[in-house]
């Protein structure tokens, strides 16, 4: 299941906005950029370039599980951010991906 459109940066321009103007956090396979958006809730995009994930399959398998850790963990996300959640390198499993983010939101103060 995705997350619905309010949690979501959708336009380009959003995810400019949040690289070039957002504070940067990194952790082993994840970064993310976090910059203020003024809403009652904190949207979030995924990029998962096609430098690192040769293949569409494994691009989409790493977004599905960034999308489930996010959404499993949403009514302890803090609200009013706009999130941008990157990769660094290729993760070996899954699991890691979501330990990893809740190590990384948990460093931001997100959560």
């Amino acid at each position: 299941m995705a997350l619905s459109k309010q949690y979501r940066l959708k336009k380009d321009r959003e995810f400019k906005s949040v690289f070039k103007n957002g504070k940067a956090f990194e952790a082993n396979f994840l970064f993310i950029r976090i910059k203020p958006n003024g809403l009652k809730v904190s949207r979030f995009g995924i990029a998962a370039p096609s430098k690192i994930f040769k293949k569409a399959a494994a691009r989409n398998a790493v977004k599905r599980t960034v999308t489930e850790a996010l959404m499993a963990d949403m009514d302890r996300i803090m609200p009013g951010y706009d999130v941008v959640v990157g990769f660094r390198k290729p993760p070996v499993e899954g699991s890691l991906i979501k330990n990893e983010l809740l190590g990384i939101l948990k460093k931001t103060k997100l959560i």
